[in-house]
C-alpha cells in the first residue's frame, strides 16, 4: 500500500450518474490485484475529510481506471475533476479474490456499479493482464467466463461490451 498524488487523465460520463476516471498512478495500477480497491480524497480541504473507496477497474501499465456513481456529494465533486487535476490516493488496499489455477468455467455475476471489479478479475483469469502476459495459458486451458450482469434499467447496464470483448458470455437479467 502507498499514498501517492495521481493525476487525472480523463474523468467520463459513461451513462446516466456513472463514470470512469483515469488515472496517472504507477505505484498502484502496477500492484494490484483484482479484487483490491482504492481510497481517494476527493478534496484537499477539511470539506470532505473521510476518504472514498473504490474498486480498481482495470489497472494498465501506469494507469488506474475506475468506475464510480455519483451517489452523493463526495462523487458528484469527484464527477467534476477535469484532466490534469490531482486526487490524493491510498492503495492498493484490501485482499482481493482468490485465485486458483486451473478453473473450468466461472460465473460472475453483479449489479449496477458492482460489476467494477469484475473486469480486472475477468482479465486476469484470461491472462488478458499485462502482468502476466509472458505467461499466456493456451486459448484451451483458459476457463470459460460467463457474466451475469443486472441493473435497474437498460441504461445502467455497465461493461456488457468490454466483457465480450475479452470472450466472456453475457447474459444481461
Amino acid at each position: 500500500m502507498c499514498q501517492i498524488v495521481a493525476e487525472v487523465l480523463s474523468n467520463k460520463n459513461i451513462t446516466l450518474n456513472y463514470f470512469k476516471i483515469i488515472l496517472n498512478a504507477p505505484e498502484i495500477s502496477q500492484n494490484a490485484q483484482p479484487g483490491q480497491f482504492v481510497h481517494i480524497k476527493v478534496t484537499a480541504g477539511s470539506a470532505f475529510l473521510l476518504r472514498r473507496p473504490f474498486s480498481i477497474h482495470n489497472p494498465e501499465d501506469e494507469k488506474l481506471e475506475i468506475l464510480y456513481q455519483v451517489v452523493g456529494k463526495g462523487t458528484d465533486l469527484l464527477s467534476k475533476k477535469e484532466k490534469s487535476e490531482k486526487l490524493d490516493l491510498l492503495g492498493p488496499l484490501g485482499q482481493g479474490f482468490e485465485l486458483k489455477e486451473n478453473f473450468g468455467k466461472v460465473i460472475l455475476v453483479a449489479g449496477g456499479i458492482g460489476v467494477a471489479p469484475l473486469y480486472f478479475l475477468a482479465k486476469r483469469l484470461l491472462n488478458h493482464d499485462s502482468k502476466i502476459s509472458d505467461q499466456m495459458r493456451p486459448k484451451s486451458r483458459r476457463p470459460k467466463i460467463t457474466l451475469l450482469l443486472g441493473a435497474q434499467t437498460r441504461k445502467q447496464i455497465l461493461c456488457a461490451q468490454d466483457f465480450k470483448n475479452l470472450g466472456a458470455t453475457v447474459k444481461i437479467a
